[in-house]
């Protein structure tokens, strides 16, 4: 079955396609916000937190933009890391999209990834779409379903695209 979502993140390019990721060498993530901040930084220009590492230090990451600034989110191979939206008085998910201006279309529980025997599988949690775009090929995942994916890989959730890297 074949859907049409629009993506309305800012990781989309002027064909519709999400446009490359690319992080620089040096580059630095906020351990707080997920705020990608210049080498050399001594604290988040969004947060004002100091806990700063280095984005190739991490292993599996979910990036995403919010305007012009790339949003690096870690990923845990030790259970499931879901992706949402935190609601007010609510713990918020380890992917929180919250800050982003499609978040209306996300759940508070939409999706999850989970390392699992060696591969990273994504989990439809809850009704509105997640996608799996792997080169021109658009995967649907139905609710209640878990399919695995790989380095490259854009997920869908709602309506904003997130780019799945392994180091």
């Amino acid at each position: 079955m074949q859907s049409h979502i629009e993506v309305h993140s800012m990781t989309s390019g002027q064909d519709g396609h999400p446009r490359k990721t690319a992080l620089g060498p040096g580059e630095l993530r906020c351990n707080e916000c997920g705020t990608v901040v210049p080498g050399g930084a001594e604290t988040c220009d969004e947060c004002a937190s100091a806990d700063l590492a280095p984005v190739d230090s991490l292993d599996a990451r979910l990036v995403a933009h919010d305007e012009d600034r790339a949003i690096v989110f870690l990923l845990r191979r030790e259970g499931p890391n879901v992706i949402g939206r935190r609601e007010p008085g609510s713990s918020a998910p380890e992917v929180d999209l919250q800050r982003f201006p499609a978040s209306t279309t996300v759940h508070r529980r939409h999706a999850s990834i989970e390392y699992v025997d060696g591969v990273w599988h994504l989990s439809h949690l809850g009704t509105n779409p997640v996608l799996i775009r792997r080169g021109d090929e658009t995967i649907g995942i139905a609710p209640g379903t878990t399919l695995p994916i790989v380095t490259d890989d854009w997920i869908v959730v709602g309506s904003i695209a997130l780019h799945f890297a392994v180091a």
